[in-house]
């Protein structure tokens, strides 16, 4: 609004100063300033300037409006249409500090060594403190009490996750910013000769990528959910085309200006000789 307001003052002001044209109309910063704002206001104009510099400092000042308010339109009408869930924890840490739930896993399993075995302070707190007794014994059981209690977090596999959430009575929801890597392996001799051959082919298969699709391979077509791109927030690259035109609006008024002071010039050089 500035600059149109500026740009605007200034076409108009070199028009009159040389009297290229019969409009009749000036533009003080004052009358620009309530102009351009009534534009962006969505109001008319009448009447138009009989200029084309002045006219297309207005277009570009219609125009530019015109995007602002359909991206701004666009911006609310998501802000109210989208769900957005705020959880109450997103790491071990929020979850101890929440206080409120409490945890479950398999007993005996890999991710029960984990917090039983852990010397992190977070994770020794979240065992003595959040770790109810008796654990669930399988999986399944485990989700159960997490459908039909408010406050309970069951701790399993991705892969196993991804297999039984179809048939959940409701919505599970992964925390983001906390897990625990797991690895698999061979069990073997330890003086084995072919424990170097194992390992060579181990490494070349997932460097080929197999490793990877063996996973894939072990979940069904139906359980498989579809990746779909976030929508990401508005920068200023993805706005810069509603600046170039602001500015090339701009120019090409200044530039026809000019032209028509010089068409001008012309004129009154023939008019004299």
């Amino acid at each position: 609004m500035v600059t149109m307001t500026l740009v605007l003052v200034l076409v108009a002001h070199c028009g009159k100063k040389h009297e290229n044209t019969q409009d009749g109309h000036s533009y003080p910063l004052g009358s620009a300033v309530l102009l351009i704002f009534g534009i962006f206001c969505q109001r008319g104009l009448d009447p138009a300037p009989q200029t084309w510099s002045c006219r297309l400092v207005l277009f570009t000042a219609y125009l530019s409006a015109t995007v602002i308010f359909v991206a701004y339109s666009a911006t609310f009408i998501s802000f109210l249409t989208i769900n957005r869930y705020e959880l109450p924890f997103t790491n071990l840490k929020g979850l101890l500090d929440n206080g409120k739930y409490v945890l479950g896993m398999l007993p005996k399993s890999a991710q029960f060594t984990v917090f039983s075995t852990s010397s992190d302070p977070v994770v020794r707190g979240v065992y003595r403190e959040l770790m109810t007794q008796p654990l669930p014994l399988t999986n399944e059981e485990g989700l159960d009490l997490m459908c039909k209690q408010n406050n309970y977090a069951f701790l399993l596999l991705t892969i196993v996750n991804k297999l039984t959430r179809p048939y959940l009575d409701c919505t599970d929801v992964e925390i983001p910013d906390y897990a625990i890597p797991v690895s698999m392996g061979m069990v073997g001799r330890k003086d084995t000769e072919l424990k170097s051959l194992f390992n060579y082919y181990f490494v070349k298969m997932h460097e080929a990528g197999i490793v990877r699709r063996n996973e894939d391979n072990l979940l069904p077509l139906k359980f498989r959910e579809e990746i779909k791109d976030l929508p990401s927030s508005v920068n200023i690259e993805k706005t810069l085309s509603i600046f170039i035109i602001l500015m090339s609006g701009a120019i090409l008024a200044v530039l026809l200006t000019i032209l028509e002071i010089v068409i001008h010039n012309m004129k009154s050089n023939c008019l004299h000789n």
